[in-house]
């Protein structure tokens, strides 16, 4: 099954039930124009400058997302008792109540938007509920940094489902109080510090494998075997590897990413090869030396 038909699966995706009359070809948008053939088929079609080229209607479908899925996963993934209820149609929805203080749950998009912000804002909403949003949080709120999380840092697709790792917010809520909840989040940044560690650890110990036995192979010499495991080829076997949790990798590859000037971004390259059928372990070093120097890899 592709991607695209597991999310039309789990209604993520809604087919649209109009087509694309435009489509890009060469740098130029082109206007669709259809023709009904004797058969009664219907076929779609453009003009460019190469002549007239016929489209398959599949290139043509549109479609909608559909958040109220992830309303599901994260109620799941965070335990929650009570029914969904949709507050603002495809923008709030309360999922319920989730921890031992019974603290309500709320997913939201765009909060930033006007609707939302004044609903949420509102006294009806309790002040010490758990906010998960989805985009920006706005300047301003009622709500202490560690009752909010957003969704995509907390989320991962296993290839089959979407998962919502609530480990932080489980951290959190043991340690707050209705009446006056506290910023705990500290208590699971050590946490995922530690993982980022093990990780890093073990992918420079990868790439140095990597390295190593691409020089070998190359002076004929026997190639060696690592004394831990280092059999992996995506994000999903490297957690299980390293035994973390995959959302605390996701997590830490946007530090990665953002870390352009220090020693995430070699990470972050490292990371980009699994799972490549081929890499020259030699032609990349040599590439990216000046990264892979920062993360202590030498030649």
């Amino acid at each position: 099954m592709t991607l695209c038909a597991e999310l039309l699966d789990g209604k993520y995706l809604i087919p649209a039930a109009e087509l694309l009359r435009t489509i890009w070809d060469d740098d130029e948008s082109h206007e669709i124009y259809d023709a009904v053939y004797a058969d009664g088929s219907l076929h779609h079609f453009y003009r460019s400058g190469s002549g007239t080229v016929e489209v398959p209607e599949d290139d043509l479908k549109m479609f909608r997302v559909s958040f109220r899925p992830f309303a599901d996963v994260v109620r799941v993934g965070l335990n929650c008792t009570g029914s969904i209820a949709e507050k603002l149609p495809g923008k709030i929805w309360v999922l319920g109540a989730a921890g031992q203080q019974r603290r309500e749950v709320y997913l939201v998009r765009n909060w930033t938007d006007n609707a939302c912000s004044l609903f949420l804002q509102d006294s009806a909403v309790k002040k010490g509920s758990l906010i998960i949003h989805i985009g920006k949080r706005p300047a301003q709120d009622k709500f202490d940094d560690n009752q909010v999380y957003a969704l995509d840092t907390m989320i991962d697709f296993d290839g089959v489902n979407f998962l919502f790792d609530a480990q932080c917010v489980f951290d959190n809520l043991k340690d707050m109080v209705a009446s006056r909840p506290r910023n705990t989040r500290k208590k699971s940044l050590p946490a995922q510090k530690e993982y980022q560690t093990k990780v890093e650890n073990i992918l420079k110990l990868w790439f140095t494998w990597k390295y190593e036995n691409a020089k070998r192979q190359k002076n004929g010499e026997m190639l060696t075997t690592p004394g831990i495991t280092l059999t992996f080829n995506n994000q999903k076997e490297l957690a299980e590897i390293a035994d973390v949790p995959e959302a605390a990798i996701t997590r830490m590859k946007k530090v990665w990413e953002n870390d352009l000037l220090g020693s995430g971004w070699g990470y972050y390259l490292i990371l980009r090869e699994l799972g490549k059928v081929y890499t020259d372990f030699i032609d990349f070093y040599n590439e990216h030396k000046e990264y892979m120097k920062k993360i202590g890899i030498e030649y």
